[in-house]
This record gives C-alpha cells, sequence and structure tokens, in this order.
C-alpha cells in the first residue's frame, strides 16, 4: 500500500498530482547506505526509481552521487551538530549550498520522534539515517526512500515525514505517471520503452491472476453455449481493468492535500470501484452456471445462494465448493455485496478529520446497519482494522427532551478499505480459476496447445515485472 503523503505548507500550493500550472516535479530523497542485503522486489524497486526519476515529472537526489544529484555534507560541528551541505550534480558541479542542525543525540532523537525508541548508533556519516533524514527536510523535500530499520519502524508515530520503501516508492512514481497519462516503463539513456493504458491493465492482470491463462485454455466446444462463455470472460477481464483503474483514481485523490471536492471524487471512485467487483463476481459465478450446465433461476446465480452453491456440490465440483464455502471467503463476499448494497440505499457520507500535526484526512460514515455488518465481517478476513473500520461511541443530546443518550457512529477510510479489498479480491480470482479449470479436467475437458503471442503484446518476464513494481 502506498502510505499516505503529508504535505508540507511549504509543498502543498503546488502538487505533482494536479494536472494544471500549480502541478509540479515529486521530491524524491534515495538514502543510499540503508540499500544492503536487497530482495528482488526491492531491487527492481530503486531500479525503476533511478531509470523513472530522469522524467520530468520527478526531481531526485540520492547520497552517492553516481545516477543522480548528490547531497554531500560539507562540514560538520561537532558540538552542536551545526552542518553545512552542498548539492552536486552529476557533471560534479555544485549547484547550491544549504546548512542547519542535525538531529545528533540520543535525546534529541527520541524527542524528534515522540519517544520513539531509537537503536541506531551515532555515526557522523551517510550511514547515519537519521542525520541523512534531517538533510532531506531541511530542504523541504517530499518523500524519503529507505530500509533503514529505526526509521521504517518508527515513521507510524511521525508519518509527516514521509518515509517510504523502495517499492512503496516506485510504485508511488508509477501511479504519479499513470495520473499525467505517461506509460513509459523503462527509461534508457537513449530511449524508452513505452506501452499504451490499456495494455498497462491488461498485463497487469495477467501479472496478478497467472491462473487465468490455463483455464482460458479450456476448450469448451462441447457446450452448446460456447460463445456466451467467451462473453462471459471478456466481461470479467474487462470489469477487472476497469477495477485496477478505479483503484488507481482513489489512490490518486487520497494522496492529495484532502478537502471537499477530493473527498466526493474519491467515494465517487469507491462506489465505482465495489460495483465493478460486484459484478466480476457475479460474471464467475454465471461462467460456473454454464460450464456445469446448471439449470437454476438467474436470481439464485449468486456465491452467497445456498441454493447455487448446493448445485455445484452436486455436480461433483467438491474442490470449488470447498473453496466457495469457506469462512474467509463467504465472509468476503457479504463485505462486498454489503458496501456495494449502501449505493441502492443510505450511502457513504464523506467528511474530513483534521488531528494535530497530521495531514487532514477523508473518511466515510457508513450507515449502522451497514457498518455493524461490515464489522461482523471483517472478522474473517483480517479484522477491522486492516479494513479502516472504526466505530466511535458518544453522546446524543436531544432537544426536545434536553436528555442525552448513548449512540454510536461507524467509518470507513475508503483508501484502506480499497486497499484490503483489492489486496483480497484478487487472490480470490486466481484460486477460483485455478480450482474451477483442474474441476473441469477432472470432468472430461481439455485443453487447447498454449496460445501464440499477438504481436504488441509483451512476452518478456522483465517488462512484466516492472509493471507490477509500478501498480
Amino acid at each position: 500500500m502506498i502510505p499516505n503523503i503529508y504535505w508540507s505548507e511549504k509543498t502543498r500550493e503546488k502538487n505533482p498530482f494536479l494536472h494544471d500550472r500549480n502541478q509540479r516535479p515529486l521530491t524524491i530523497t534515495l538514502h543510499n547506505p540503508s540499500l544492503q542485503n536487497l530482495s528482488d522486489i526491492d531491487k527492481d524497486a530503486i531500479e525503476a526509481i533511478y531509470e523513472l526519476s530522469s522524467l520530468d515529472y520527478f526531481d531526485l537526489l540520492d547520497f552517492e552521487g553516481k545516477r543522480a544529484r548528490q547531497i554531500k555534507i560539507q562540514s560538520m560541528n561537532t558540538r552542536n551538530w551545526n552542518t553545512t551541505a552542498e548539492i552536486i550534480d552529476l557533471n560534479g558541479d555544485v549547484e547550491c549550498n544549504f546548512g542547519g542542525t542535525l538531529i545528533r543525540s540520543l535525546n534529541q532523537r527520541e524527542q524528534f520522534f515522540d519517544g520513539v525508541r531509537i537503536t541506531s548508533n551515532l555515526q557522523c556519516n551517510y550511514n547515519d539515517a537519521f542525520g541523512c533524514l534531517s538533510l532531506h527536510l531541511m530542504l523541504n523535500r517530499d518523500i524519503f526512500v529507505t530500509l533503514s530499520p529505526d526509521l521504517i519502524d518508527s515513521r507510524v508515530q511521525r508519518e509527516t515525514y514521509n518515509v517510504f520503501t523502495p517499492v512503496e516508492a516506485a510504485r508511488l512514481i508509477g501511479l504519479l505517471l499513470r495520473s499525467k497519462g505517461n506509460w513509459t516503463l523503462r527509461k534508457y539513456s537513449d530511449g524508452a520503452f513505452l506501452i499504451d493504458r490499456s495494455l498497462f491493465y491488461i498485463h497487469l492482470m495477467k501479472y496478478m491472476l497467472p491462473m487465468h491463462a490455463n483455464y482460458h485454455r479450456v476448450d469448451f466446444e462441447q457446450l452448446l453455449e460456447e460463445e456466451l462463455i467467451e462473453n462471459l470472460n471478456q466481461s470479467f477481464w474487462t470489469k477487472c481493468t476497469h477495477a485496477l483503474q478505479a483503484f488507481d483514481e482513489i489512490r490518486r485523490n487520497y494522496l492529495l492535500p484532502q478537502n471537499n471536492l477530493t473527498r466526493e471524487d474519491l467515494l465517487y471512485h469507491f462506489n465505482y470501484l465495489t460495483l465493478l467487483l460486484s459484478g466480476a463476481l457475479d460474471t464467475q459465478a454465471a461462467i460456473v452456471k454454464e460450464c456445469l450446465n446448471i439449470n437454476i433461476f438467474e436470481s439464485k446465480i449468486n456465491f452467497r445462494k445456498d441454493e447455487f452453491l448446493n448445485e455445484i456440490s452436486k455436480k461433483g465440483y467438491t474442490d470449488l465448493w470447498d473453496v466457495l464455502t469457506s469462512e474467509k471467503n463467504k465472509s468476503l463476499f457479504k463485505m462486498l455485496n454489503a458496501i456495494r448494497n449502501s449505493i441502492h440505499t443510505t450511502g457513504l457520507s464523506p467528511y474530513g478529520l483534521i488531528n494535530m500535526n497530521r495531514p487532514e484526512t477523508s473518511l466515510s460514515e457508513i450507515p449502522q446497519k451497514i457498518g455493524i455488518k461490515l464489522m461482523e465481517y471483517a472478522q474473517n478476513i483480517g479484522g477491522s482494522k486492516e479494513w479502516g473500520i472504526f466505530r466511535e461511541d458518544y453522546m446524543l443530546y436531544n432537544a426536545n427532551t434536553e436528555k442525552e443518550k448513548l449512540t454510536f457512529k461507524i467509518s470507513t477510510n475508503p483508501y484502506i478499505f480499497a486497499n484490503k479489498l483489492i489486496s483480497e479480491i484478487f487472490p480470490f480470482f486466481d484460486v477460483f480459476y485455478e480450482t474451477l479449470t483442474n474441476s473441469l479436467l477432472k470432468n472430461g475437458y481439455r485443453l487447447k496447445p498454449p496460445f501464440e503471442i499477438p504481436k504488441g503484446l509483451i512476452n518478456d518476464d522483465k517488462y512484466l515485472k516492472r509493471i507490477f513494481v509500478l501498480y
């Protein structure tokens, strides 16, 4: 998940995610000394950061100077930690000088980080993550990219410093590029590799649903409704790619400085996301109905309906029945249905929340009856906190009776809810297709030969990985 960004007063008026004259580059500081013993995805993310930050939408500094402009410590007074530094361009020339007081002593650092226990050693070099962070803050830059355990572990207490991991930073870069209509995947010294929006989300789906490829090879010629199956497959794919685009819009609106306009746009795309994913589940149910030749009323074709699930079991597709009736998946279906149905009744109500020393957050109040159900369903899928759902009790004064009564409201953070929904529903989609394919093969279906990759589609793993890293 891309963390929320705190836009300081000095950086708020102009924003990287705006599309008018108030847009500006996203400023990134990369803490190279912390980038040790990297995982494969961290390596891919750092490579993406270096490559794509050469585009005009970004301004990258690091502490090494080999592939980006460098922050270099010029002098340091060890009595008061007053420090001067300079920015060196790629030609080795000094761009500018700046200075201030580094956070050096353990006591200073504990005050700086609200009493979080800090265990890093105190060294006067670039391995000192806190010293490098303070240089970054002196310059009023947007995000600080590091793998320092001290900084990553303490960022909940000090989220206004915008400490990101490399993977989170790469996803932020990808989101910003997509919000500008720029679909660059790789940037080279002599050119770039670009695709278009449609191909981006198609290949993202291929990466997120690897088991769908085998299902797509199932030969449905024995079915009278073969064309219908193909239409349903295409419908599912379209709904999911549109859902991923809607999630992008949710993220973009959430990362902007919050106000009533961003809240309305956020909720609009949130409602659209839940409608699309609910429709994708209904499409999967229709696919099962046709593949298994289930004769049942159309209103019963739903994974939440016992009549439909019983027909799946009767047909001998017990593995599929097991997947669909697990407590986690049943709760997931109910969760999505409940939030989606709020569109047809009393809907979610957006509002802003401002806490001292923290950025304004956009939340949505959920109708009480729906909220109670959502908190119940969430218990089987990570708990309410992971879904961004919380309850607040308060006293309500009645002017007519002049009495107070205890009541409550249930709210959610739409960004956290949407992120959790995407992270749960797509793995289910993949398991569904894997299980359905295996069950069909057990019941006499066969696979067609593998498809040849059409021209224009990417058949290179490094590009597919880059798409996933950027999302």
